[in-house]
């Protein structure tokens, strides 16, 4: 099986046979140290078959966006539960942003090699039946800081309560939202966000003032 690193692109071998054992783990990329997700063998599609390079018929001149204004926020939903998509559209469409809808795991990825988005709004069970093998948040969870801090992510999931910060945290995401409160979904990634960015203009402003020194 072979995979990516996210951070430096480098291909890695990992043995067919160590597979099954390796899965949801992260490894430490021997050239750079980057951390390398292994997502789930189920479907022996990895995440370096997932980029557009390496998927046929797809034209890189059909980017998510190709013409936004300055400031524009865009976001990306990953889920085909009809239940739940209608309540992730509607939010995104409150709140502005230009929106990307992901058919598959393999959409979403060709799409975010593209495209850094600003909000991930992502089922746990996308292109699954077992939110462990979830390979976007696979690759979410291996995408180096300065590019994950851009986005924010939110995760939908059957199972944890809205804002458990620690199954945030365990997930690599920025929040999780159950179900049961998505028809509030809107007000809860408004605050996010608010938090998000108020958070990280104090971090840049602390990192030009040490860079200026």
């Amino acid at each position: 099986m072979n995979i990516i690193c996210p951070e430096c692109r480098s291909r890695l071998r990992v043995p067919d046979e160590k597979v099954p054992e390796l899965v949801g783990a992260v490894l430490a990329c021997p050239k750079c140290g980057g951390r390398v997700p292994v997502a789930g063998s189920d479907t022996r599609e990895e995440l370096v078959d997932s980029v557009p390079e390496k998927a046929p018929g797809y034209d890189a001149s059909q980017k998510p966006f190709d013409f936004l204004e300055a400031g524009s926020r865009t976001a990306i939903v990953c889920t085909t539960d009809a239940a739940v998509q209608p309540a992730l559209l509607e939010a995104m469409e409150e709140m502005g942003y230009h929106v990307t809808k992901a058919k598959d795991a393999r959409d979403a990825l060709r799409n975010m090699w593209y495209h850094a988005y600003h909000m991930v709004l992502l089922d746990e069970l996308f292109d699954t039946q077992n939110p462990e093998q979830n390979r976007v948040l696979a690759y979410l969870e291996g995408l180096n800081m300065a590019m994950r801090r851009e986005m924010v992510v939110a995760l939908i999931s059957r199972s944890l309560r809205t804002l458990d910060e620690m199954g945030a945290f365990q997930k690599s995401v920025n929040l999780i939202v159950n179900v049961k409160n998505l028809p509030e979904l809107s007000r809860i990634l408004r605050l996010a966000v608010q938090e998000h960015d108020a958070f990280y203009h104090v971090f840049k402003e602390i990192a030009k003032k040490e860079t200026a020194l």
